[in-house]
């Protein structure tokens, strides 16, 4: 048995979303299985990577980790969030027969010891309580969802809040020449490109349009002006290149994430630093009209 810590509590585990609904006999199988274990990491030892296949979930007893990506510019690591002891990590992995890449990685930010529950004992629990499966009913593949779970500044989303994805996000439609973004236009949501390019383009001084780059899907746009002391403003256009499937995301919610975990506006913050470097030099440059 592993409930003689205070994490490991039927009353505890009810507090994470995805146990809510069992009742102490379906929490005591998840928590009495042999197959789950208490495990300790040393300082900066790396837990599980993003992209390996996962297959178990972890609670943390002790100590700190840290959920971290590679950056989407020089590829260094990026911590996305950081999580302490009672906190929940890993859970997608568990809660499907399917196989299921990790979003993230994670690394122990401290001596840290976490109950690591596998994917088996909380199948078995679906299949034998009547709450999980209810829940899990509700969270078949999506593609809003899918694709929001690639982004970086998303991963630290909590599985309640991808639950109903769909009252926040939605899927846009662009033809060939169609813009999403007009430069100087008031911020009022930010994009995820689903499917197709975009190219972005910014006016010069002489007030003609500037190639700046192009982005495809997965790849997100109009988050520069909501962050931390900027205009508010786009400060660059966005054409669709073909026809284009986008998310469309309001920025009270992408503020909200952004508030949470303040480690997520100094990554994104870092990006707009190289960006700006780059925007600069374009404007200052000899670079193609269009």
């Amino acid at each position: 048995m592993h409930t003689t810590h205070r994490y490991l509590q039927a009353e505890h585990l009810r507090k994470i979303t995805i146990f809510s609904s069992l009742n102490d006999t379906e929490l005591a199988r998840i928590l009495n299985a042999p197959e789950n274990s208490i495990e300790e990491y040393k300082n900066k030892d790396v837990i599980f990577h993003e992209e390996e296949i996962g297959d178990c979930m972890y609670i943390i007893l002790e100590g700190s980790v840290d959920i971290f990506v590679k950056g989407s510019l020089d590829y260094r690591d990026a911590t996305i969030a950081t999580l302490r002891a009672g906190d929940y990590f890993g859970e997608n992995a568990v809660l499907i027969g399917d196989s299921v890449r990790r979003t993230a990685s994670a690394r122990a930010e401290s001596p840290v010891k976490v109950f690591r529950i596998v994917k088996k004992p909380v199948l078995k629990a679906i299949n034998k309580g009547t709450g999980i499966h209810e829940i899990t009913a509700r969270f078949p593949p999506d593609e809003v969802r899918d694709t929001i779970m690639k982004i970086p500044v998303f991963k630290s989303l909590k599985y309640d809040e991808l639950l109903d994805i769909r009252d926040w996000a939605s899927i846009e439609n662009y033809g060939e020449g169609d813009f999403i973004i007009n430069q100087g236009t008031p911020t009022d949501d930010m994009y995820i490109i689903i499917e197709g390019y975009v190219e972005l383009s910014v006016l010069n001084n002489e007030g003609k349009s500037v190639f700046f780059e192009t982005r495809k899907a997965v790849d997100y746009l109009g988050v520069t002006p909501l962050l931390p002391g900027q205009s508010g403003k786009y400060n660059l256009s966005v054409k669709s290149c073909c026809k284009s499937r986008v998310i469309k995301i309001p920025k009270e919610y992408f503020m909200a994430v952004l508030n949470r975990d303040k480690k997520i506006a100094h990554y994104l913050k870092e990006i707009y630093i190289v960006k700006k470097m780059k925007l600069d030099r374009i404007l200052h440059g000899n670079h193609r009209e269009i």
